[in-house]
């Protein structure tokens, strides 16, 4: 029997017998309260000095006593050789977790602020707006020297205007994932962020952008989603005014709401880029072709593909086919698929072909779809 559970049936139990009888029942039966619990979790802890990824999320339940000790621990314990971090927490309550803790070899941070619906009010707004520049900015600003890695999103009503305001550049940062709402209401100057990207345009290889529906009791899905293509719009007029180009990048995922400020945007990456996704449009064929014309001075240097269309037709592998002669993996989303006709000089049919739900996605046999580790 291992130490720990040596230890959880001492401090719970007095016989043997029936620690050992409820254990065989699936279900341990003790007057064993949280004090308790938390007790054991930081004797556990302590011995984990070799932990290299955390994970802690706090949403509407308030910090004990109990639970501040237990987080300070494990804090001391896992700092040192920490190297990836996932928070999910408010604003609000984002000091109780860190209190600018230093994680001096972390390379890899997942950062996902939350809605606390425990506070609902113009003063929590108040709290939450000061909270991130005295808190959240802070704290991403010691990580700076050796984060490669930077998952960031935001499901918060707060502005995120004076983050990317006031936060500095990450010498290191390799790969950058955002998901955020762009509108005027979470993100007061698009510039901001823009500025951001641009103090890492020497520096990325990995840039994935995705804009969140904007949500409110006043604000219908359809209304919504117009909201989210604008919003959207704002971003990528920013990006071509300002010039920013990405000298490193070869990895680009990101909606393709308006092609024509889609096509700016890739115009500047496209001697770089070996991965591309586009989501959340379909692509008419005319657009598609559009956007292969960047790459034809490159047919052999794109990898992968993602893109969205209605109806899936012979015309569209055809173009891929003949366009993007590097391509090792093709994923094409739609919703419909027109079969060519059958001649007898025809191949077999590909049997290569899945749908989920009401899409349906192409994949060419033997490459993975996924843009993970890409």
């Amino acid at each position: 029997m291992s130490a720990a559970k040596s230890l959880f049936k001492a401090k719970t139990y007095g016989k043997k017998d029936d620690w050992e009888a409820s254990f065989a029942r699936g279900k341990l039966v003790s007057t064993l309260n949280s004090k308790t619990v938390v007790d054991l979790m930081i004797s556990a802890v302590k011995n984990m000095q070799n932990l290299h990824e955390y994970r802690f999320e706090l949403r509407d339940l308030l910090l004990t006593p109990d639970s501040e000790k237990f987080l300070v621990t494990i804090r001391q314990a896992v700092g040192p050789n920490l190297r990836k971090l996932s928070l999910q927490s408010s604003v609000a309550r984002f000091r109780s977790i860190m209190d600018l803790n230093d994680f001096p070899n972390l390379d890899e941070l997942e950062l996902s602020l939350v809605r606390d619906f425990a506070e609902p009010s113009n003063a929590s707004l108040v709290t939450e707006s000061d909270e991130l520049t005295a808190s959240v900015v802070p704290f991403l600003n010691l990580q700076r020297d050796t984060l490669s890695t930077l998952k960031f999103s935001s499901y918060s009503s707060v502005d995120l205007s004076p983050l990317f305001d006031v936060i500095g550049s990450f010498h290191r940062l390799r790969r950058l994932y955002v998901n955020i709402c762009f509108d005027e209401c979470h993100l007061s100057d698009v510039t901001s962020f823009t500025k951001f990207l641009q103090r890492h345009q020497s520096v990325l290889t990995y840039l994935e952008l995705k804009a969140m529906r904007p949500d409110g009791d006043d604000i219908g899905l359809e209304e919504a989603d117009k909201l989210r293509q604008e919003s959207w719009a704002r971003v990528q007029r920013s990006l071509i005014d300002g010039g920013i180009t990405f000298e490193c990048l070869t990895a680009l995922h990101m909606p393709s709401w308006n092609v024509d400020l889609t096509k700016q945007v890739l115009a500047r990456h496209s001697s770089s880029l070996t991965h591309l996704s586009l989501r959340d449009e379909s692509l008419s064929l005319s657009q598609l072709q559009g956007i292969l014309d960047l790459f034809a001075y490159h047919p052999m240097q794109l990898k992968s593909l993602l893109i969205q269309v209605y109806c899936l037709e012979f015309a569209y592998l055809n173009l891929l086919a003949r366009r993007l002669l590097g391509l090792r993996s093709v994923v094409v989303i739609f919703n419909r698929a027109v079969a060519p006709a059958v001649s007898r000089f025809s191949h077999p049919p590909t049997r290569n072909l899945s749908h989920s739900g009401s899409d349906k996605a192409f994949r060419r046999r033997g490459c993975h779809s996924s843009s993970k580790g890409v």
